[in-house]
């Protein structure tokens, strides 16, 4: 059994596609079938079921899945040992979070980790891959595989252009993330379903254009008070308070690797 076929397969895991994997890793997707299959005959077991849709893992893939993750997290740690070149710290957030909490060690030059900025279903799946090492993420993951390593909570608000007025406030469209499991975006519905307002609400997929709509008055969003700016304000809503967002810290079970740079958070 070979380490690169171990890669191969943990990459087709994560993208749930032969063609995906090949593509990322620079093969051509025969190539890539044919490694699977030498593992396959190997374990005298079936690895992936095949679908119209893709890929997905069988029990005996799943289990080969846990063990070649840390095959491959061990001899990572070993060349790092030997060459005594450390390698960076992978780290996966959500747009909010890295706009939040860790684009200013960008900014400031830090050269501490790689960020990986993604949709917090594509976080699970690089972490369970060990593509990335840890994950900062706005929900409670129940898999046990996953080590919670802290939490903290972020205030939330309503948030507005500066220059708009409590008039304006009542025939507001308020602006949500797509993302059903967004906290930001359930915090948004409950309130307007609680105080029965009967705004429009859109969907937007962008952090980005969030932002952009409300600093030109389009309309309101509740986000983390983190997120005020000179244009954009929090707009207290009288009688009503909105709960702080968890934010956790995860980590794969089985690794271990030094965790200074979240003495910030700890």
């Amino acid at each position: 059994m070979e380490t690169n076929d171990l890669i191969i397969f943990l990459k087709v895991a994560e993208l749930g596609s032969f063609s995906k994997a090949a593509e990322q890793l620079g093969y051509v997707q025969p190539n890539v079938t044919a490694r699977i299959k030498i593992l396959e005959d190997e374990l005298q077991a079936p690895l992936f079921k095949r679908t119209n849709r893709g890929v997905s893992l069988l029990p005996e893939g799943k289990v080969l899945f846990e063990y070649a993750s840390q095959v491959i997290n061990l001899i990572s740690e070993a060349k790092e040992k030997i060459t005594h070149t450390p390698s960076l710290l992978k780290i996966g957030a959500t747009p909010t979070i890295t706009t939040n909490y860790l684009s200013h060690y960008l900014l400031n030059g830090s050269d501490q980790f790689s960020l990986y900025t993604r949709p917090a279903h594509e976080l699970l799946s690089l972490l369970k891959t060990s593509t990335l090492d840890i994950i900062f993420i706005n929900r409670d993951l129940q898999e046990n595989e996953f080590e919670l390593v802290h939490t903290f909570h972020e205030k939330i608000s309503w948030l507005g252009a500066k220059n708009i007025g409590f008039s304006d406030f009542r025939h507001m469209t308020a602006f949500v993330s797509r993302d059903a499991d967004c906290p930001y975006r359930k915090a948004t519905l409950h309130f307007l379903q609680k105080r029965k307002r009967h705004w429009k609400v859109v969907e937007i997929d962008s952090l980005e254009l969030i932002l952009s709509m409300i600093k030109n008055c389009k309309g309101m969003a509740i986000l983390p008070t983190k997120m005020c700016s000179d244009n954009i304000i929090e707009y207290p809503v009288k009688q009503t308070s909105l709960d702080d967002v968890k934010i956790n810290i995860y980590k794969q079970n089985n690794r271990v690797f030094h965790l200074d740079f979240l003495d910030i958070f700890l």
